[in-house]
């Protein structure tokens, strides 16, 4: 620690409790420290935000008032998350100034304006983000622009809005760019390439399936019972320190709330429904050990750091497999170890199935006579679906003569690679014709957005 400024070491050790740095934050730290921008990918949990935040304390200029930072984040949990960790530095620096932006507003009005002036970094969602570059006067003196949760900054189409933000900004070449990401597949990181060149990609994140710190649970249950019923029972046996039940939509998160709480569960729920004092309580009170259960929308499954959550319950698996990985990751943050559990029902066996191909190792347990117990169930292998390709090359081989005739393996053969090449060129023609369209609507986007600027 006696590499850094005293106040961030000292925060370091008496506010944060870190006596020494990660393996993942003693790699990334240096190299954030050169001239190169940083695409950072790495498990949740793993210490990120400190990984951009102390290089990045480093290097603000504390004499000064000028806007030198701004960190964009997707989620006001994210913002409010990220703001916490700020204001544990302040207290033994009253010069760092900081600002975050969580209101709804959709233009920044005269007061924010001001504000802009008078702080060293801002941490805001994508919205605002493109609202501060189009102040000129503000981004002249940016050091840093760090996108947080990248990938889930731009899948949920703020690619946009962070495009416009990069190009309101002159000297954008000059500024260093952070990117930070438990996952970045690869459409996602051709998108990060486009603003982050001479980029450093560190990738500590080999396999997104498999997490050491979490044990993943199936739960098999009679199905003719009531699967509310089934949750209470469940959460009675598991007894969790803190357990997040994840639901699909805000309507779910409302029912089975209202289900646990008049089964005399001490419960929270938390989706976008909710305004900003109603969540910063909900986020107190964890804090302060006053509840033990949260029900949650994936509004919670993505970066939001609750510390000690032990048990994860998906009441339905999501639509999408990616993000099991990051309600799952609610857990086993840290030091800490965490437990996944689903339920196996005709909803979910096949996504089950699915994630397990994939790479995530599951335990099986049984609910029988009020306990969980192990037990012994091997996962069916789906079968493969048969395509038009694989149905015409088997007529092939059907209707082929019995009688063995010169040169027939070598016919067959031809037959099935013409079939093939003619699937290869079929689909080639559908990706030009995608390409096509995406482009026409790119182009008749534009063209409308030019009419209204001009008044037609």
């Amino acid at each position: 620690m006696k590499e850094f400024k005293s106040y961030i070491a000292k925060t370091l050790i008496e506010q944060l409790n870190i006596s020494e740095l990660n393996n993942l934050q003693k790699e990334v730290i240096p190299i954030i420290n050169k001239d190169k921008n940083i695409v950072l990918v790495s498990e949740t949990g793993t210490g990120k935000t400190l990984c951009y935040l102390v290089p990045i304390l480093e290097k603000i200029d504390l004499e000064s008032t000028n806007l030198q930072c701004i960190i964009v984040v997707p989620t006001k949990e994210l913002i409010r998350q990220i703001t916490k960790i700020l204001m544990e530095f302040k207290k033994n620096e009253n010069k760092l100034s900081y600002l975050s932006i969580v209101n709804n507003t959709s233009k920044i009005n005269f007061e924010l304006e001001n504000k802009l002036s008078k702080h060293q970094i801002i941490v805001c969602s994508p919205n605002k983000f493109n609202e501060i570059t189009k102040f000129k006067n503000y981004t002249k003196s940016l050091k840093f622009i760090v996108l947080d949760e990248a990938d889930m900054t731009l899948d949920l189409g703020f690619f946009g809005l962070v495009n416009q933000a990069f190009s309101n900004i002159k000297n954008i070449t000059d500024i260093k760019k952070i990117a930070t990401s438990a996952t970045l597949h690869e459409s996602l990181s051709v998108q990060v390439t486009k603003f982050f060149k001479n980029s450093a990609i560190i990738n500590h994140s080999q396999n997104i399936w498999s997490n050491k710190n979490i044990k993943h649970f199936v739960i098999h249950y009679n199905q003719s019972e009531d699967k509310k019923k089934m949750l209470v029972n469940v959460i009675k046996k598991l007894n969790p320190y803190f357990g997040i039940i994840f639901c699909n939509t805000k309507k779910e998160v409302d029912q089975i709330y209202e289900y646990l709480y008049e089964n005399k569960f001490k419960v929270l729920k938390l989706h976008g429904n909710l305004n900003n004092r109603e969540r910063k309580n909900i986020f107190r009170e964890i804090k302060e050990n006053n509840f033990n259960l949260l029900v949650a929308s994936d509004l919670a499954s993505r970066g939001v750091d609750i510390e000690g959550a032990s048990h994860i319950i998906s009441f339905d698996l999501p639509k999408e497999d990616l993000w099991y990985v990051h309600r799952a990751g609610r857990s086993g943050r840290k030091f800490y170890k965490g437990n996944s559990y689903v339920f196996n029902d005709r909803n979910s066996i096949y996504q089950i199935q699915r994630l397990h191909r994939k790479g995530i190792e599951w335990n099986h347990l049984k609910y029988n006579k009020k306990d969980l117990i192990e037990y012994q169930y091997k996962l069916k292998p789906k079968p493969k679906k048969e395509t038009e390709v694989d149905r015409k090359i088997r007529d092939v081989i059907n209707k082929s003569s019995k009688k063995v005739k010169p040169n027939y393996k070598k016919k067959i053969k031809l037959q099935i690679q013409e079939i093939k090449r003619q699937a290869k060129r079929k689909r080639i023609e559908e990706l030009v014709n995608e390409q096509r369209l995406k482009k026409y609507k790119i182009e008749s986007a534009k063209k409308t957005k030019l009419k209204k600027e001009r008044g037609y």
